[in-house]
């Protein structure tokens, strides 16, 4: 497993996708930030240029990562199946291929993740009015609770791919699992509880923010704000891998590669 863990880095870091995306996702992050800089520089008055705005930007919507694990797992793919092909001839175990693609990959999506929540941290704290401790540390425990279920997209992600080859399709049955159904048993859970409770456990779901309007204004609520919330998203992650793993491997065992 490890020699084919380093096979599949070595492929991904001598190919230029991996360097492209992190190009434009800093490069967007960037910008971001200085758009910001310098409408506090020349718009006096402005009230966004601050890291409390700027870092509520992103752990308001943690659910749009869905969507960049999927353009980032289709684009370091790159020759992987042709190579996966090779693999197959000489021997290697389905399993070790299978599990070997998705760990390589999780650990590049997740480093790639990390370093840039940590970019936008750095760089609120730079360019920006700090709005203090309280803003910093939402952002850093959204960012960090939200690991595990960003492994379950990747584990999700190969499913799709294995079952259907095409990059599109899988990329459209990906994000019907992952947030078209969770949307609508949402909106379903309105009205029947036990649909609710399930509805209560999708990754999408928990990634939502709520908003409670207060006598200071409307604020924030994480499901991460408690220890059960956290434990749910935990939880919500755990599961997606299992079952995502289950089904891709059992599938891949079967299937002939061409």
């Amino acid at each position: 497993m490890l020699n084919y863990i380093k096979s599949e880095c070595y492929r991904i870091f001598h190919s230029k996708e991996v360097y492209i995306l992190t190009a434009i996702f800093t490069a967007l992050i960037t910008i971001f930030n200085l758009i910001h800089y310098f409408c506090i520089q020349y718009l006096p008055g402005f009230q966004y240029g601050n890291t409390a705005f700027t870092y509520g930007a992103i752990d308001t919507a943690m659910s749009t990562f869905i969507y960049i694990i999927i353009v980032i797992c289709s684009m370091l793919d790159g020759s992987s199946m042709r190579n996966m092909k090779n693999s197959a001839a000489f021997g290697v175990d389905r399993k070790i291929i299978y599990f070997g693609r998705m760990v390589t990959q999780s650990i590049i999506c997740i480093v790639m993740y990390l370093y840039l929540m940590g970019l936008h941290l750095f760089l609120g704290k730079l360019l920006l009015e700090d709005s203090g401790r309280e803003a910093a540390r939402i952002f850093i425990r959204s960012a960090i609770v939200c690991i595990p279920m960003f492994l379950g997209v990747v584990a999700a992600y190969h499913c799709c791919i294995f079952l259907n080859k095409n990059a599109i399709s899988s990329a459209a049955i990906m994000i019907i699992l992952l947030a078209v159904v969770p949307m609508g048993m949402n909106i379903l859970g309105y009205k029947l509880s036990g649909v609710k409770k399930i509805s209560d456990m999708l990754m999408y779901n928990l990634m939502q923010v709520e908003y409670v309007e207060t006598a200071e204004g409307y604020l924030r609520v994480f499901t991460w704000d408690t220890t059960a919330g956290i434990v749910k998203c935990i939880i919500a992650g755990i599961c997606a891998i299992l079952i995502f793993s289950l089904v891709g491997m059992k599938y891949f065992q079967k299937k002939e590669i061409r």
